[in-house]
């Protein structure tokens, strides 16, 4: 259960990361730096609103899969996991003025 919550977690995190860097930046027109402090405040503090989203899906995304082999459960974890963290995290950019 616990890999399976990381994993979900790890999917998460992954597309905020492009979403903050790559997406948010081509339609809001203003780039962002992980150098600057204030910037990492904001995705640290939307990384964290989107933690229970990521780990709540990387857990049901693992248990939804029981035939098949292993990677088959990891990637809908990773998938549900995606999925549930997505408007968590935009939801929490939006509230921070990113």
């Amino acid at each position: 259960m616990l890999l399976f919550a990381c994993i979900g977690w790890l999917a998460g995190a992954l597309i905020m990361i492009f979403l903050a860097f790559v997406v948010s930046p081509a339609v809001m027109g203003r780039p962002h730096s992980i150098q600057d402090p204030l910037d990492r405040i904001v995705l640290g503090m939307a990384l964290l609103g989107m933690t229970p989203g990521a780990l709540a899906g990387g857990v049901v995304g693992g248990r939804m899969i029981h035939e098949g082999d292993g990677r088959s459960q990891l990637l809908m974890a990773a998938l549900i996991g995606l999925v549930a963290a997505i408007p968590f995290g935009c939801f929490g950019f939006w509230l921070l003025g990113w």
